[in-house]
Order: structure tokens, then C-alpha cells, then sequence
């Protein structure tokens, strides 16, 4: 066998593979059944005689819901003149009470700051430091003056 006949017959085989292997048409795919009685040809609605209803089903995707970020509010109280870090970062509140609102937190998971206050009481420097440890959307309340620390879900 020549290799001009064999490439014919690869060619021709591959073809029929393809017609043998190609899936049906489904009625979906094709449209509409042609009117007989239009002389043109073209495509029709089906009729549908008393309380007829087409039965199709429709896909409805699953909903996929990212979980929104929600933040924190962490409140702090400490003695008017106290300044007050977080993570080792001055804040710029100045007063005995002081929110501080996280960046966007991932719902679900855990989340700690530490935040440390120093302040002058008569001729002596007071610090204290606390770590909290909250989750997205918790309220945080620390009070320096007493070294409570609370977290409301």
C-alpha cells in the first residue's frame, strides 16, 4: 500500500469514527418541528390545544455566597492623657474613651491585637499591655483603669 492510499483511508477512517461517535441531536438543540401546512418552510410555535402547558425544566445554579468581611470595634478607657498602641503603632485619639475600628475581617476566624497604654500618674510611668483575641464582628472593650477586658459576640 502506497503512503498516499494510506493517508486516504487514516482520513476516511477518522471521518467515520467521528459520524459513528457524534451524539444525537437532542430536540432542544434542533428548534422547533417544521409546519407542514407553511409552504415556506420556516419555524413555528407548537400549538397547544385546553390547558396545555409545555413541561421543560430550568437550571438553577447553586448560590455561592462569599462571607462578607465585617470589622471590629475595640473600645478603649484609659486616663484622659494615656497614649495608646496597637501592635506596637501610636493612635492619634486623645480622651478616656476611644474606639478603634479593624480593617475588614474574614468571618469565622480568630484575631488578636496587642494594645498597650502608658500614662503618668504623679512622678511615676504606668504601662500595661493587654492581647485580645476576638473574631469579626465582635465588640472589644478594655479598660486600662481597672485591667478588665471583655469580648461580646
Amino acid at each position: 500500500m502506497s503512503l498516499r492510499s494510506f493517508r486516504i483511508l487514516g482520513i476516511a477512517t477518522v471521518a467515520l469514527l467521528g459520524i459513528a461517535l457524534a451524539p444525537a441531536r437532542s430536540a432542544a438543540q434542533q428548534g422547533w418541528p417544521l409546519n407542514p401546512e407553511n409552504r415556506g418552510g420556516g419555524f413555528v410555535s407548537p400549538r397547544y390545544s385546553g390547558n396545555a402547558v409545555p413541561s421543560y425544566t430550568t437550571f438553577v445554579p447553586p448560590l455561592i455566597v462569599a462571607p462578607a468581611l465585617a470589622s471590629t470595634v475595640i473600645r478603649v478607657q484609659v486616663p484622659t492623657q494615656a497614649r495608646v498602641w496597637f501592635e506596637n503603632q501610636p493612635t492619634s485619639q486623645t480622651g478616656p474613651v476611644r474606639a478603634f475600628v479593624s480593617p475588614a475581617l474574614t468571618p469565622g476566624r480568630e484575631f488578636s491585637y496587642t494594645v498597650r497604654a502608658t500614662w503618668r500618674e504623679g512622678d511615676r510611668q504606668i504601662q500595661r499591655q493587654q492581647v485580645v483575641t476576638f473574631m469579626a464582628g465582635d465588640a472589644v472593650s478594655i479598660d486600662f483603669t481597672t485591667s478588665m477586658v471583655s469580648v461580646s459576640r
